[in-house]
Parts: C-alpha cells; sequence; structure tokens
C-alpha cells in the first residue's frame, strides 16, 4: 500500500514593477538623500490538484486559483529620515509583512507580521464528531453491549493468572472482530492542521555616540488541531504495559506567546559590552482533553465504555538576565567573556488523580483493590507543580596569534541546571482505570511513583590551534574535554568524561585544487553504571553509556577555469558502545556529496549534484521468562539510505529580453529492519541453562527463534519547476512558472500493511 501525492503549481502571469527613484540635489552641509526604490510584484498562480503535502506551509492545498503578491519599497530623505517596506507571500496564508522607520544614526522603529501554515494531514479519521474541541463525544447510539461470556463463569477477578487467561483467550477473541466493524461504521475524517500568527514591534535607539537601546516584543498565537496519543487500558490488569489500548485522538490547539527582547550595548573601539533580558511567556487556553473511550472495555466487570482524560501542555514562563563583555589586549588578542541567569516557572493546577472521584469498583460496589485510595484532588501531595529551574552558564574564550602563521584559542564553557521543584509521592490511576496494588508485586510496580527533579552541571575545555605553513599548506589541530555531572537520584550514570582529539590539513597543490583531509577521535566513559530496577543488568543507554568513536572526511575542490567547478566530499562516522551488551551497540554513518557548476556561456548557467547518506545500527535485546522455561535473545540491524539528484539551469538576457530556468530534483529514500532471535531452555524454577535432555548447563544451546519480518519504508519525491521572465521595459517585466511535484511513501507503520506478531 503506498501514498500518494502529486501537485502542479502553474503561476499563470506574474508582474514585475520597478519604480526608480528621485536622486535629489546633493548636500554637502547635511546628509545626502538617497533614491527611492519600490518593487511590486503581482501575479496568479493555479493549483492543478488538491494535494496537503504541497501546500503544508504556504497554504496552497486546494485545487484553484491564488493570487501571488510581494512587494519592497524603501525611501530615504535629506534629513537622513527613511522608511522601508518589505511583504512577501501577500496573497497567501503565508504571509510576512515588515515596516521600518526612523532617523539614519539615532532611531529606528519596526513593525512586522507573520502568519505560518502547518497543514499536515487531510487523511485522518476518528470517531469523535467534534475535534477540535476539549471534550471529544461519541455520536449518538455509539457502542454496543459486551457479547455473552461463554462458560465456563468468569473468574475471580481478584486471581489475576486466570482473569488474565479469560480475557485474552475467551473474551478478547468474541469482542475484537466486534469492535473492528464498530470503528470502521463510525470513523470521520478531519484535517490536521495548525496556522501561527505573530505580530512584533520594536525599536533601537542611539543614546550617545557608542551607547545603543534596543527592544522588541511580539504576540504569537497557535490554534487548529493536532493529534496526542492516550493510553486506554482494562482496569483489571495490573500491568499496564501488557493491558493498555493506545490511540491517538484529536488535539484542539490555542496557544498564545509572548515574547519580550531589551538590551544595552555599548561599542568601545578596545572593549564591547552588552547587558540585556529576555522573557517568554506561553500560556495554553485548553487546560486538559477528555473523552469517552471508543475502544470498548475487554473487562466483564467494569464500565462498557470509560472516560478518560489528560492534562495538555501547561503554562510556563522563562525569564533570562544576561551579559557579554569583549576586550582587546592587543591588536591579535581579544577576550570574550559571557555569563547569564535564567528562571523557568510552571504552575499550573494539576488534574486529579483520575476522571472519576471514586475508586474501580466491580457490579457490587466493592473496590476491585482493597487498598486503592482517593481519586480526588485531595489526595494529591500538592495542588501543583510549583515547578522553578535554575539555569547558570558563563563562558570565556581568549584568542591571540602570536606570529602570522600561528593561530591559538582557548574556550572554557560552564553550563549548570539547578532544578529547585519540590520532590513529591503519588499513589495515581493509569489510565483513568488502572490502579495497581502500591506494593510492589505488578512487574513494573504502577504505584507508588516520585518526581526526580533533574539538575546537572556541564564543563567543556576547547584548545584549538591553527598553522599555516606557507600560501599553499596549513594544518588545524584540537583537543575537547567535557565532564558532565548529573544530579538525579534516579540517575544510571552519575558522571561522564569525553575526551577528543581532531585534526585538519589544508593543501592547495596548485591554484585550480584544494585539498582538506580531517579526522576526529573521541572516547567517553563513566563512573559505575546503576541498571534501574526491572531492566536488563546488561542495558545501557546510548547518551550514558562508554562510548569509542572515529570520524574521518575528505573533501576536494576542483576548478581547472573560470567556468567550471567540481566538488567532492565524503565522510564517514563509527560509534562504538563498548560496554553495552544490550540496547545501542554500534552505529556507523557513511555519507558522500557531488557537485558541479558549469557556466557555459556568459549568460547560460548549469548546476548538477547528487548526494548519499546512509546510517546503520545494531540493537540488541533479551528477555528471560522463567515461567515458561525460555531464554531468548534477538538483534534489530536498522539500515537508513538516501539518494538526491539535482539539475538546474539558467540563462540569461536571451535576445536581451528574456530569462529562463530549470530545477529538477528527485529523493528517494529507505528504510530497512532485519530482525534475527534465537532461544534457548531454562529451569522453570532456577532460571539455569538446560540442555536437549533436561540437565543444566553452563551456557545455553540457541536454537533459531522466528522474528518479525518488517517491509522496507520507502518514499520519492520528485519536484520540477520550469519559468521564464520577459523585460518588457526597465520597469516592468513578466514571469511565467510551471511547477510540479510527486510525493509516494510505502511505510508499514502508517499503511496498515503488516500484522502484529501472533495475528
Amino acid at each position: 500500500m503506498s501514498n500518494k501525492n502529486s501537485r502542479t503549481l502553474l503561476a499563470t502571469l506574474i508582474s514585475l514593477i520597478l519604480t526608480p527613484g528621485v536622486i535629489h540635489a546633493a548636500d554637502t552641509t547635511g546628509p545626502q538623500a538617497e533614491p527611492s526604490v519600490n518593487e511590486v510584484e503581482i501575479g496568479l498562480g493555479n493549483i492543478e490538484n488538491d494535494s496537503y503535502r504541497f501546500g503544508r506551509f504556504n497554504g496552497m492545498t486546494d485545487e484553484g486559483t491564488y493570487i501571488i503578491g510581494n512587494i519592497k519599497a524603501k525611501s530615504f530623505s535629506e534629513g537622513a529620515g527613511f522608511w522601508k517596506l518589505r511583504g512577501t507571500n501577500l496573497g497567501l496564508d503565508s504571509r510576512y509583512l515588515r515596516f521600518d522607520a526612523g532617523v539614519q544614526g539615532t532611531q529606528q522603529f519596526f513593525i512586522e507580521y507573520d502568519k505560518t501554515p502547518d497543514y499536515e494531514n487531510d487523511t485522518a479519521t476518528t470517531p469523535f464528531i467534534n475535534p477540535g474541541s476539549t471534550h471529544l463525544l461519541l455520536p449518538d447510539g455509539y457502542g454496543f453491549p459486551p457479547p455473552p461470556p461463554p462458560p465456563p463463569a468468569i473468574p475471580d477477578p481478584t486471581d489475576d493468572k486466570k482473569l488474565n487467561s479469560y480475557v485474552n483467550n475467551v473474551y478478547a477473541p468474541l469482542l475484537d472482530p466486534r469492535l473492528e466493524e464498530l470503528l470502521d461504521a463510525h470513523l470521520l475524517p478531519f484535517d490536521q492542521k495548525t496556522e501561527r500568527e505573530r505580530i512584533g514591534l520594536g525599536a533601537k535607539l542611539h543614546l550617545k555616540s557608542r551607547w545603543q537601546l534596543r527592544g522588541s516584543m511580539s504576540h504569537e498565537t497557535l490554534e487548529g488541531t493536532d493529534w496526542i496519543g492516550a493510553a486506554m487500558g482494562s482496569s483489571t490488569i495490573n500491568n499496564i504495559f501488557k493491558w493498555t489500548n493506545g490511540a491517538l485522538l484529536p488535539e484542539p490547539i490555542d496557544y498564545e506567546t509572548d515574547k519580550i527582547d531589551a538590551a544595552l550595548t555599548y561599542h568601545g573601539k578596545q572593549t564591547q559590552f552588552e547587558l540585556a533580558y529576555k522573557g517568554s511567556m506561553f500560556y495554553n487556553n485548553d487546560s486538559s482533553l477528555s473523552w469517552t473511550d471508543p475502544l470498548p472495555n475487554y473487562d466483564p466487570y467494569g464500565e462498557h465504555l470509560r472516560p478518560g482524560r489528560i492534562s495538555l501542555e501547561p503554562d510556563n514562563q522563562m525569564h533570562q538576565l544576561s551579559t557579554v563583555l569583549g576586550h582587546m589586549f592587543t591588536p591579535t588578542t581579544r577576550l570574550t567573556a559571557l555569563a547569564s541567569v535564567s528562571l523557568l516557572t510552571q504552575d499550573d493546577a494539576f488534574l486529579p488523580y483520575s476522571v472519576s472521584d471514586t475508586v474501580d469498583a466491580d457490579n457490587d460496589g466493592n473496590p476491585v483493590y482493597p487498598d486503592q485510595q482517593d481519586n480526588s484532588l485531595d489526595a494529591l501531595p500538592q495542588e501543583s507543580l510549583d515547578g522553578k529551574v535554575w539555569l547558570y552558564r558563563g563562558q570565556l574564550k581568549l584568542t591571540t596569534r602570536p606570529s602570522r602563521q600561528l593561530r591559538l584559542s582557548a574556550l572554557y564553557n560552564y553550563d549548570e541546571r539547578d532544578n529547585t521543584t519540590s520532590s513529591n509521592t503519588y499513589y495515581y490511576t493509569l489510565a483513568d482505570n488502572i490502579m495497581g496494588d502500591g506494593k510492589g508485586e505488578a512487574e513494573p510496580p504502577i504505584n507508588p511513583r516520585t518526581n526526580d527533579p533533574l539538575s546537572y552541571r556541564k564543563q567543556k575545555l576547547d584548545l584549538a590551534a591553527n598553522y599555516r605553513f606557507n600560501s599553499k599548506m596549513s594544518l588545524r589541530g584540537g583537543y575537547q574535554y567535557n565532564h558532565n555531572q548529573r544530579d538525579h537520584d534516579d540517575d544510571q550514570v552519575k558522571t561522564t568524561r569525553e575526551h577528543i582529539v581532531s585534526a585538519k590539513f589544508k593543501v592547495r597543490p596548485t591554484s585550480q585544487l584544494n585539498l582538506d583531509l580531517y579526522g576526529e577521535t573521541g572516547k567517553r566513559t563513566g563512573s559505575t553504571y546503576y541498571t534501574r530496577a526491572h531492566e536488563n543488568p546488561d542495558l545501557r543507554i546510548a547518551y550514558l553509556a562508554d562510548l569509542d568513536r572515529d570520524k574521518i572526511g575528505a573533501s576536494v575542490n576542483y576548478m581547472p577555469n573560470y567556468r567550471l567547478n567540481l566538488g567532492l566530499t565524503a565522510e564517514y562516522l563509527k560509534d562504538d558502545y563498548t560496554e553495552s551488551e544490550i540496547g545501542l551497540t554500534e552505529s556507523k554513518q557513511k555519507s558522500g556529496l557531488v557537485n558541479l557548476n558549469y557556466h557555459i556561456t556568459d549568460n547560460i548557467h548549469a548546476h548538477a549534484y547528487y548526494n548519499y547518506e546512509e546510517f546503520q545500527s545494531n540493537n540488541a535485546n533479551e528477555n528471560k521468562e522463567i515461567e515458561k522455561g525460555t531464554f531468548d535473545q534477538w538483534e534489530a540491524d536498522l539500515k537508513d539510505s538516501s539518494n538526491s539528484f539535482g539539475l538546474g539551469f539558467t540563462i540569461d538576457k536571451l535576445a536581451n529580453k528574456w530569462d529562463a530556468g530549470l530545477d529538477w530534483v528527485y529523493t528517494r529514500s529507505k528504510g530497512q529492519i532485519d530482525m534475527t532471535g534465537y532461544q534457548a531452555s531454562i529451569h522453570k524454577v532456577t532460571g539455569e541453562f538446560l540442555d536437549a535432555d533436561g540437565n543444566v548447563i553452563s551456557e545455553g544451546i540457541f536454537e533459531p527463534l522466528e522474528t518479525q519480518e518488517f517491509p522496507d519504508v520507502k518514499s520519492d519525491l520528485h519536484s520540477l519547476e520550469l519559468w521564464a521572465r520577459y523585460r518588457y521595459s526597465d520597469n516592468i517585466a513578466y514571469k511565467l512558472s510551471y511547477w510540479y511535484e510527486h510525493y509516494s511513501t510505502e511505510d508499514w507503520a502508517t499503511d496498515g500493511t503488516i500484522e502484529a506478531p501472533g495475528d
């Protein structure tokens, strides 16, 4: 199955009007006026057929005609006054307009407006009749009674093992076909899209000869409908990871963001200084999203269609004070210092543990879990997060040039995050209906949970030297040391250290040929790795794991004459996670680029390129199930690759009146997943390896295990643009353009072309 979108854009007529300004008489006693310049571009564009992807960020999603308009205008007076006006795509949903005015060297003011659409998907479907609302509703009459349970009778709900078997083997097979029919009969289309609008204004004032004050503020809104993931689980099963229905729900988007930026600067001959403030305030007009679960409950004891609710993005603020100081000690030695402090806050009110204030109960009104607590707001340890995070940053950089051939630099960077948010313990209901027993018997335990605020300190030292042997040869070398310390009770690694050594050799054997060779090697080590509870003891998180990294690359630029330029770049990167047995163990990246620019004549120019990128990774895992007597090992080899081709040319002043051009781009991407797995027998009590006769052995005898087969993920993009422009006069030109685009994908994750294991 493939998804295909094609689009043709035909800009039928665009008039480009150029009006030269008038140069006023020169005035040697004061500022001299500059010419006024005005450019107006007006035209029509026609879309041949509908395509959301083509118009995702420009708004041209529907078949039909669109107005295309751009404007540039500016004027300067003899008294140094001026104004400027610039607008783009004024007839489209992706429009921008800015007006500046002021007096040169004294003051400047601006106001601007910007609108950007994001039309992501017009093929989404949902059973809810009001997507975009904060309370999603199902149509009247939605749902049906669950099928009558066949004998034997429904087991005791407190016996998890028997109940799990009944739900999985008896109840679910009867319900699944009816569930699929129910959803198919009520799915409704909706557009997944948002629109961003921003208006801003600002000013710049020159206070004295070297002092300047600037400030700006903006208000931005983002409205529309996106999607958000939600969990809907069964109240009878403790393990949410095995018994949870996941769904993508239409999410209402109604955001507002206010930003403030102000700074006082000083520009001296040897010293430069800036004191600045930045502020950002985010407001979400929708605090939560609620719904009625469209998936009938597998729990024979629970409600048939259950309510649900999820919190949306909370309001938050950021305030920052910063200062920058630069000083030239000598003409060849400069010191730059930077310091900043930021405060991040978030204090939105919490939602209650569950959409229902009552405990989960069976049909007789008895609690399903005897130790389950109150779900109301009063049960929360506090009413809101009251989150506060302080960020401190400092930087020192010294550059010097002790000789004409040698340049040296040293950089020290300090970055600290101090999270003062209080830590609390929460006994809560997952998916609004899974409580957990609170005694640690569930795997993993659902309750209690404690938020553990993360703080850290990062330090970096970067030393670099560049030596120029002569006009044709130079060598650059560097050393970087990174020291990261994390302050978090649940951290696997408290401290990591990384050393990186790099070098780059540049040579120019002839005036037409440039060659660059570069390489880098690095090693990251950390303190003792503590695996979290219920994780494989051999698991290593990639960004915390010990790592050996090597990178090499080369680039060649050849210009045999002033008309032809040829470039070639290649790079290889390998990451080896030396202590990782489970998780990401190795990755490789390859890339290559060839580009050509050729001036066939003074008026005809052609260009072409080819780019290849490839990423490979190896991921390993294992699973021991003592009750089943099995020990599984599997590996997933992932490979993502892309090939891109581009070709184009332009012709200028054909017959002194015509300009023309062509641009063609083709990109093909492929994602591959290769799964391999093996299984060995273990003792159902001790977990020791067994041979074929049931005898205990020290190492497992593994046999191939059937694993999931994943089809390749593919995408193709063709884009072709043709244009021609006729210069009618010095002030007027006509332009005709044609744009064709075709995009297709084959993705099992969205096309539904792969079945889940066991189907």
